[in-house]
């Protein structure tokens, strides 16, 4: 009817204004692709014109790469199948490609026949640069959370190693308090009237708050009568503090005694009153306070006194406990002392008894120190000789407990059996150097004389080196020599490997003679070991010479050169349960390469010994490097598998020019037993002749020598074999079995 022509021509009309009118790109192509109208969306995004695109094939705005999407797409569409919300790619008349979402119907005509198709199209370019954005920031923070995380795992794995390391040092912490506390319980043994006293005394005092006094000989047992009265008080859960007063300067007052309500004290100095809050602090030889720290320490006890007796507790909660040797009041008359402070401390005073004034204890603490040294050495003694006993009864101890404990130590030390002798000759006599008294010369040398010591005071033997002053030696040659005691001493203080020789103490005799006091060792140096039991086996030189790269390494890495490595500077021993220990001896010569200061070679001197001497340190004494030791010790494994030296020749010259000029023979050509090809290469690459070709550092030479393949190591059981076979005198041989040939080591 009219009618519905009339709406047909309506609604056609709001559809034909849609199409133009819409805000998305829409196109009609026939059924084969052809566009057959756009609307004006269309011909602004795609810079075409209708006329210009109707007729065309679809794809002519489809990138080539996308031509078969459009094909498949536009087949599903004629096969009835719903195309919705596909991506897509279109590219528009100036070669722009832009990110699309498609939406194909088919259009039907009034007998449902199929007559065209329309796409509907969907910018979505900016969507699409929104999500990689999105998701570029999306990885980029899982990779932060996942560093994070690494980070947070990594700081927790740090946490716990510093906690198990905070454990572990807790651990030796306690087991080191536990062992400085054994000695001063084991002072108070004993069942003489003195030492009953001497208890009864301390549990009194532990009862009392107030400042104590401590009078007494010297090595009576002070600190150990002070440790008790900490212990057997209510503080015994907090700090004992100890300060020896004789090290104390004058600037050391603010430190010492700084704490809340003293004068002058600050908030930023944390002194040893503020370590020692509620607890004690122990002052040793309080006669030698200076005088700043008098006045600190009469300041603090006089506000403590004045707290208590208003009924207050003092900001700074210690205990003071001190000790003399001497009368204060001696100091005091003298003006050294301050008399107010003599007052203070001496209210309350308790002596400690002589060894002397105890001497029926003598036999039961002598036990006890035996005891424990021998637990703590390692050696198996069970109890002093009878004759011993009469002999440490008759001493008169003028160096009290101190003296009796480094006796007994001593004696553990040199016993070969399970009874330990205590001979007359380690109670009395002996020539003094410094503290120590000289016993048997054991050495002697161009650098002075060696001899073995002990002191009165001290728990350890000690081998003592010096400086004899003799009518053939002139005033600079010993003034030269005194210099390089001194370097030596000083070079050797600054080491802390085990496997080099531990340095005690050094200083002038009242003589003028200069010393240093370094360990005593039992053993021989690898010189006469050969000279004594002949070339030693592969796994024994790789087990020695491993030890001596560690106190080498050391040295280089502080930038000190030996100069002097021979057989002669490099001893074994046993240590306590170490059997093979070696120690690296006489830094005498040693050259510091980052200085000239210490080289004190005179021109054209040579310094080392020329059988180890390397090639470029001939004729140039003052270019030793690093790589210079390795060659000595090249040449010492030499001696340690062959028993012969790397070159001989008829003198010395002839020697030091085989040293720089002929090439090394391998240790396996004069070797009495057969040597890895690998070690050969070791020892050869330590005697090449350009320090560049030898191995980079001794770290590196010990792993070399680890990497050397051993049919038969050189293990701790047959080093302990070894040395026990020496002590009981039997005859093995020094083949690969577990024991070596007899022969008594010899003390150095």
């Amino acid at each position: 009817t009219d009618a519905e022509q009339s709406r047909q021509r309506t609604n056609l009309a709001m559809l034909a204004t849609v199409f133009r009118d819409a805000t998305d790109p829409i196109l009609i192509e026939d059924l084969n692709g052809r566009v057959i109208a756009v609307n004006r969306e269309a011909e602004r995004v795609y810079g075409w014109q209708r006329a210009e695109i109707v007729g065309r094939p679809i794809k002519t705005i489809v990138p080539a790469d996308r031509h078969q999407q459009a094909d498949d797409l536009l087949a599903e569409c004629r096969g009835g199948r719903e195309v919705r919300n596909i991506e897509g790619e279109r590219i528009s008349r100036n070669g722009d490609r832009f990110t699309v979402l498609l939406t194909l119907s088919l259009l039907r005509n009034a007998e449902n026949e199929e007559t065209a198709i329309v796409t509907f199209v969907k910018d979505i370019t900016a969507l699409k640069a929104s999500e990689t954005k999105l998701c570029e920031a999306n990885i980029h923070l899982e990779r932060r959370v996942e560093e994070r995380t690494q980070e947070l795992a990594s700081a927790l794995h740090e946490i716990r190693a510093v906690n198990r390391n905070l454990e572990q040092q807790l651990a030796v912490a306690r087991d080191l308090s536990e062992q400085a506390a054994r000695p001063h319980g084991m002072v108070l043994h004993g069942d003489s009237v003195a030492v009953r006293a001497l208890r009864q005394s301390i549990e009194l005092y532990a009862e009392i708050d107030d400042a104590l006094l401590l009078t007494g000989a010297a090595g009576a047992g002070h600190e150990a009568v002070a440790h008790a009265i900490h212990r057997s008080s209510a503080r015994r859960d907090r700090p004992f503090i100890h300060v020896d007063c004789a090290h104390l300067g004058a600037q050391d007052g603010p430190t010492l005694f700084s704490a809340p309500g003293d004068p002058g004290h600050s908030e930023n100095s944390l002194g040893k009153m503020q370590l020692a809050e509620g607890g004690t602090l122990f002052l040793s030889g309080v006669g030698l306070l200076p005088a700043t720290s008098q006045s600190r320490l009469k300041n603090f006890l006089q506000h403590k006194a004045e707290k208590r007796g208003v009924g207050e507790k003092p900001e700074a909660d210690v205990r003071i406990v001190a000790s003399t040797y001497a009368e204060l009041r001696e100091n005091v008359q003298s003006g050294t002392f301050d008399s107010i402070l003599e007052e203070l401390l001496g209210f309350r005073r308790l002596n400690v008894p002589t060894l002397a004034e105890r001497r029926e204890d003598i036999p039961v603490l002598a036990e006890y120190f035996l005891r424990d040294r021998a637990r703590t050495l390692g050696r198996s003694v069970e109890r002093f000789t009878d004759a011993s006993i009469q002999r440490l009864m008759a001493y008169s101890w003028p160096g009290n407990l101190r003296e009796l404990f480094g006796i007994v130590e001593r004696a553990v030390t040199l016993s070969e059996g399970p009874e330990v002798e205590v001979e007359v000759s380690q109670l009395h006599g002996g020539v003094r150097i410094g503290g120590y008294r000289l016993v048997t010369q054991i050495g002697m040398g161009g650098m002075g004389e060696v001899w073995m010591a002990r002191h009165d005071l001290l728990a350890r033997p000690a081998a003592v080196k010096l400086i004899r002053a003799k009518e053939t030696i002139g005033p600079e040659q010993r003034q030269l020599l005194e210099k390089r005691f001194k370097r030596e001493a000083a070079v050797t203080a600054q080491l802390r490997s085990p496997h080099t020789v531990e340095l005690y103490d050094f200083g002038v005799s009242e003589t003028g003679e200069f010393y240093y006091v370094m360990e005593y060792l039992k053993g021989m140096n690898f010189f006469a070991l050969v000279q004594e039991h002949g070339p030693q086996p592969p796994g024994r030189v790789v087990f020695l010479l491993s030890q001596a790269c560690l106190s080498l390494g050391e040295a280089h890495d502080a930038g000190l050169v030996h100069r002097d490595v021979k057989p002669g500077n490099l001893f074994i021993c046993q240590l306590g349960p170490h059997y093979d220990f070696v120690k690296v001896l006489d830094f005498g010569i040693v050259k510091m390469t980052q200085t000239d200061e210490t080289q004190m070679t005179a021109t054209g001197m040579i310094q080392g010994t020329p059988d180890y001497l390397s090639p470029e340190l001939i004729g140039r004494a003052n270019q030793a490097t690093l790589s210079a030791d390795l060659y000595s010790l090249g040449c010492v494994a030499f001696w340690l598998l062959t028993g012969r030296k790397a070159f001989s020749g008829s003198d010395l010259m002839d020697v030091l020019m085989k040293h720089r000029d002929e090439a090394p023979h391998a240790p396996s050509e004069f070797a009495p037993r057969p040597i890895p090809p690998e070690l050969d290469a070791v020892v050869l690459s330590c005697l090449a002749k350009d320090p560049r070709q030898r191995p980079r550092s001794a770290f590196h030479l010990r792993e070399l020598l680890a990497d050397v393949p051993l049919e038969t190591t050189w293990s701790r059981k047959r080093a302990a074999a070894w040395w026990q076979s020496l002590a009981v005198g039997d005859s093995p041989s020094i083949s690969e079995s577990e024991t070596v040939d007899p022969s008594g080591p010899v003390d150095y």
